[in-house]
C-alpha cells in the first residue's frame, strides 16, 4: 500500500508540472482501492480474532480437568478451569434456571448431579436470549443432549456480572446458595466442533451470524456451541471468506475502472 502511495504521489505530481501524457489515475485507483482493502482487513481480521479466536486461546490456556463431581467440588478449587468434563450423570437443573433481562437475556441454570440438594451450586450453564425471562425453560448449549456432561468456561467479562445477577436472583427463588459460581457454555465436548444447541442466540453486533450461522433474527433453535474446535474452524473459514471477497470486489472495481478510463480516454 505504501509503495502503491508513493507511486501515486510521484505520478500526480509529474503530471501537476506539465508532464500531460503521464495520467495517474491508475495509479491512484489502485492505491485508493488497496487502502480501503487493508482498512477492512484489519478491522475484519481484529473482529474474527476477538470473536473467534481470543475465546478459543484464552479457553486452550487455562487448565482441563475431568471427573469433576459438582457435589464436592467447589468453585474455589477450580478457579483456573477452562474445561471440565463432569461425571457422566451429571445433568442441567432446568426447573431451577433463571434468567436476568438487560437488553438481552442472560440465561443461568445450574449443573447438579444426582437428585439431592446441594451445599453450594457453583457451576452454571449460561447462555444468551436462549430461555425465557420469566419462566425456567433453559435451552442453552447442548440442553438436549444426553451425551453432554462438560463445559467451556466463560471469557466474556462483559457479561459475567448478568449472570451473577441472574445467579443471585436463583438464589433468592430457589432457597439454594452459590458462594462462588463459575459459568460455563453446556457442551458434548469442548474441544471438538459444536454440536446443534444453543449457545447463544439473538446478539447485536455485525459478527453476531457467523456464531449461529444464520444473519438476522435467530431463535434459540439452530444455534451451535461455541466449542475450541468449532471456534478455530468458523475463525479460518471466514477469514478466507473475507479474502476472498476482497479480490473478488478489487476484481470488479478493476474492470469496472477499465470500462471507465476508456471512454474517459485515461490509460
Amino acid at each position: 500500500v505504501l509503495v502503491l502511495g508513493g507511486m501515486a504521489l510521484r505520478a500526480a505530481s509529474k503530471k501537476l508540472r506539465g508532464h500531460a501524457q503521464l495520467e495517474p489515475s491508475w495509479y491512484i485507483f489502485i492505491f485508493i482501492t488497496c487502502l480501503l482493502g487493508w482498512f477492512a482487513g484489519v478491522l475484519g481480521g481484529d473482529d474474527i480474532f476477538s470473536e473467534l479466536m481470543l475465546p478459543a486461546l484464552e479457553s486452550a490456556n487455562l487448565n482441563s480437568y475431568s471427573g469433576v463431581n459438582v457435589e464436592f467440588a467447589r468453585g474455589q478449587q477450580l478457579m483456573d478451569a477452562g474445561r471440565i468434563a463432569f461425571l457422566n450423570s451429571t445433568r442441567l437443573d432446568i426447573k431451577k434456571s433463571m434468567a436476568f433481562k438487560n437488553n438481552d437475556v442472560f440465561c443461568v441454570a445450574p449443573i447438579v448431579h444426582g437428585n439431592d440438594r446441594l451445599a453450594t451450586y457453583d457451576f452454571w450453564a449460561v447462555g444468551v436470549n436462549c430461555c425465557s425471562p420469566t419462566l425456567p425453560n433453559f435451552h442453552c448449549g447442548d440442553f438436549n443432549n444426553p451425551r453432554a456432561h462438560s463445559g467451556m468456561r466463560l471469557n466474556e467479562d462483559t457479561e459475567r456480572p448478568f449472570y451473577r445477577l441472574a445467579v443471585q436472583q436463583a438464589e433468592a427463588e430457589y432457597g439454594i446458595k452459590a458462594t462462588h459460581p463459575l459459568f460455563f457454555t453446556w457442551m458434548e465436548d469442548p474441544t471438538m466442533g459444536g454440536t446443534v444447541g444453543a449457545a447463544v442466540g439473538d446478539r447485536s453486533g455485525w459478527l453476531s451470524y457467523r456464531n449461529v450461522g444464520n444473519p438476522g433474527k435467530n431463535t434459540a433453535a439452530g444455534n451451535e456451541s461455541k466449542s475450541l474446535g468449532w471456534m478455530q474452524e468458523q475463525a479460518n473459514r471466514w477469514w478466507l471468506m473475507e479474502a476472498s471477497a476482497c479480490f473478488v470486489i478489487q476484481f470488479l472495481l478493476v474492470a469496472a475502472a477499465t470500462l471507465a478510463f476508456s471512454r474517459l480516454g485515461h490509460f
